[in-house]
C-alpha cells in the first residue's frame, strides 16, 4: 500500500487535482505491477525448484517435438546431459523400442492423448531401460497446439520385478509339480494293486516316494526360509560347537546317496566355532547339494576344515566344469540359477546358495567362492573360532544381535 501526501499553501484548482489524481493512479498500477512481477517471479522459482527435484522426469517440447527443457531426473534416466539435448527430436534421442500404449483409444494419437506409454530404449552406453511417460498437450486462445509436455519415470525395477514373478511362479508350479507326480503315480500303483507285492517292491516304492516327499520338503522349506530371511528374522541358537564333526556328520549322510562319489574329508580333530549347528548343518548341505547336482558323475568331492587366524573356515571343493566370471556375482542372489554343460536345465528354485550366504553372515562370517572355467570350483564359508576354554567374549550378546 502507498499514500500520496500533498501540501500546497493555496487551495488546489481542479486542474490540480486531476493532475494528482492521475499521479497516485499511475502509482497505484505501478505498485500493482510489482506485485504481481514479485509473485510471478517467486511462483517460477517455486516451479523451478520442483522441476530440479522433482524424480519424475519432465520435458518441455516445441510445436514440431523439439525438446526445449530437459530436467535432472531426465539426465538421470536415460543418461542424456541436457546440453546434448536441447533442440532435438526427443524421439531420436531416446530411439523407443516396443512402445505400448496403455489405455488406447481409437482414432487418437498416443503422443498426444495425456494417456501412459511404455516403451524400452537404450541408454548411451547400450543398455536397455524401460521409460513409461505421458505427453500432454499445451494449447494456445485458439485451442491451436502450442507445445507439450512429457511426464516420464524409469519403469525398468518394475518390468524387472513383474518378469522375475512371472518367473518365479513358472519356477514354483513346475518344481513342486515334479515330486509331486511321482508320489501319485506310486500312491496310485499301490492302491491299484499294480506293484509288485514283495517286501522288497514295497520297500523300493516306499524309498522312493520318502525321496519325493523329502525333495518337496526341502522346497517347501527354501521358501519358507528366504520370506524370513526377507522379513529380517535370522534367528540363531548361538552356541559353541565342534565345526569338524559337524562336517563329518552332514557328509555321512551324503554318502549312501551318492555311492559313486567319493567324498573325502579333511579336518582337525576338533575346532571349535561360535555358531547354530543347525544353520551350519543346513548351509553345509546347501553347499553339498549344490556340489553334487553341478558336478558329473563319478567326480570327488573334497571337503576341508582349517583354522585361519580368528576363523574357522570350510571349503567344498569339486572337480565341475567350474563358473565363467561373468556367473560367478549372480550364483549368491535369489531365484538365479546357472545352466550348463553338466545339468542344462538345474531342478530348484535357485534359492540354497542365497540362504547360505545369509545364514553365514547372520553367524558373523562370510561365504565365497573361487572358480574358473575347467579347473573346478571352491565354496568356502568362515566362522567366529570361540576360545579353548569357553565363548569367547560377548557371545550371550551375539546371540541376542543375530535372534
Amino acid at each position: 500500500m502507498a499514500a500520496l501526501a500533498v501540501h500546497w499553501a493555496a487551495e488546489l484548482r481542479q486542474a490540480s487535482r486531476s493532475l494528482l489524481d492521475a499521479s497516485a493512479s499511475q502509482l497505484e498500477v505501478k505498485l500493482e505491477n510489482i506485485r504481481l512481477l514479485s509473485t510471478a517471479l517467486e511462483q517460477r522459482a517455486q516451479l523451478e525448484e520442483i522441476i530440479l527435484n522433482t524424480t519424475d522426469g519432465i520435458v518441455l517440447l516445441s510445436r514440431d517435438g523439439l525438446i526445449l527443457t530437459w530436467n535432472p531426473a531426465m539426465e538421470r534416466i536415460t543418461g542424456h546431459p541436457a546440453e546434448d539435448v536441447r533442440g532435438r527430436r526427443w524421439t531420436r534421442v531416446l530411439s523407443f523400442e516396443d512402445a505400448i500404449d496403455l489405455v488406447p483409444q481409437q482414432g487418437e494419437d498416443p503422443e498426444r492423448s495425456g494417456h501412459d506409454v511404455l516403451a524400452a530404449f537404450a541408454r548411451p552406453n547400450g543398455a536397455k531401460r524401460w521409460m513409461r511417460y505421458a505427453r500432454n498437450p499445451i494449447l494456445d486462445r485458439q485451442r491451436r497446439l502450442k507445445a507439450s509436455v512429457v511426464v516420464a519415470h524409469d519403469a525398468t525395477e518394475e518390468i524387472e520385478t513383474e518378469r522375475l514373478r512371472a518367473e518365479l511362479l513358472g519356477t514354483v508350479s513346475h518344481e513342486l509339480r515334479t515330486p509331486l507326480t511321482p508320489l501319485k503315480g506310486f500312491l496310485y500303483s499301490l492302491l491299484q494293486g499294480t506293484i509288485e507285492d514283495s517286501p522288497e517292491a514295497r520297500q523300493d516304492c516306499y524309498r522312493r516316494m520318502m525321496n519325493q516327499a523329502e525333495r518337496l520338503e526341502r522346497l517347501v522349506n527354501d521358501l519358507l526360509d528366504v520370506t524370513r530371511l526377507d522379513a529380517g528374522r535370522r534367528e540363531l541358537d548361538t552356541k559353541v560347537a565342534d565345526l569338524s564333526l559337524l562336517v563329518d556328520r552332514e557328509v555321512e549322510q551324503y554318502r549312501p546317496l551318492h555311492r559313486d562319489r567319493v567324498i573325502e574329508v579333511v579336518a582337525p580333530g576338533s575346532l571349535r566355532a561360535l555358531c547354530d549347528p543347525f544353520r551350519v548343518a543346513q548351509v553345509l548341505g546347501n553347499l553339498l547339494t549344490n556340489a553334487l547336482k553341478y558336478t558329473p558323475p563319478r567326480t570327488p568331492l573334497r571337503v576341508t576344515v582349517r583354522r585361519e587366524g580368528l576363523d574357522a573356515v570350510v571349503s567344498i571343493r569339486d572337480e565341475g566344469p567350474g563358473i565363467p566370471l561373468q556367473d560367478q556375482r549372480l550364483v549368491f542372489e535369489r531365484f538365479q540359477r546357472i545352466d550348463g554343460p553338466v545339468i542344462p536345465h538345474a531342478a530348484g528354485f535357485g534359492l540354497g546358495l542365497y540362504i547360505a550366504k545369509q545364514l553365514v553372515e547372520a553367524m558373523n562370517g562370510r561365504l565365497w567362492l573361487d572358480s574358473e572355467p575347467g579347473a573346478g570350483s571352491t565354496f568356502s564359508f568362515s566362522l567366529p573360532l570361540a576360545s579353548r576354554d569357553g565363548p569367547i567374549s560377548g557371545a550371550a550378546s551375539l546371540a541376542a544381535t543375530v535372534s
